[in-house]
């Protein structure tokens, strides 16, 4: 979950689950052999190493701290950042840049965050309905190029999975 309305979902599509474990062998030999980078100029795509796995990850550089010698970076198949010491980033080859993103942003229709919950108590409510289900997705609109979309637990799109956190009032309608 990005914001309270805003989430990263991934498509259970066979092709693009493929793709992305190609994608995962790709990055970490292009970031064996990349070379570091040397300018830190904010939105320039790399590879960068996520400090809780060791692993490489597609990201784009946010901003430099040459006192500390460190790059906040957010990683941009998941949309979380971290800083990430400067010697742990490296160019990202333009064939990686061109490959679709692993997690797709979207955005809840209708729905605001009820300013009287906490951020993090919404979003804890919302995760413990999501994780580790397979959710039914119904696009209605677009905000620009992010879809906006309805939660269901099937695909009769009969309930929406988040039902509960409008009783509850955790999410207020539009």
């Amino acid at each position: 979950m990005i914001d309270c309305t805003l989430i990263a979902v991934y498509p259970l599509i066979p092709e693009h689950k493929k793709l992305i474990v190609e994608l995962s062998k790709d990055i970490q030999i292009a970031a064996a052999l990349a070379p570091k980078i040397k300018s830190f100029e904010p939105n320039t795509p790399c590879l960068a190493m996520f400090s809780e796995d060791k692993m490489w990850y597609r990201a784009m550089i946010r901003s430099y701290n040459p006192d500390e010698n460190t790059v906040d970076v957010v990683f941009v198949d998941f949309f979380n950042a971290e800083w990430v010491p400067a010697k742990r980033v490296r160019v990202c080859p333009s064939d990686l840049i061109k490959v679709p993103l692993r997690n797709l942003p979207v955005k809840l229709a209708g729905l605001k965050p009820n300013p009287r919950w906490r951020v993090s108590d919404i979003q804890r409510k919302f995760s413990e309905l999501v994780v580790d289900r397979q959710i039914f997705i119904k696009i209605v609109d677009y905000e620009g190029e992010i879809p906006l979309v309805e939660l269901y637990e099937d695909g009769y799109a009969d309930d929406l999975l988040y039902e509960s956190l409008l009783t509850e009032r955790f999410y207020l309608r539009n």
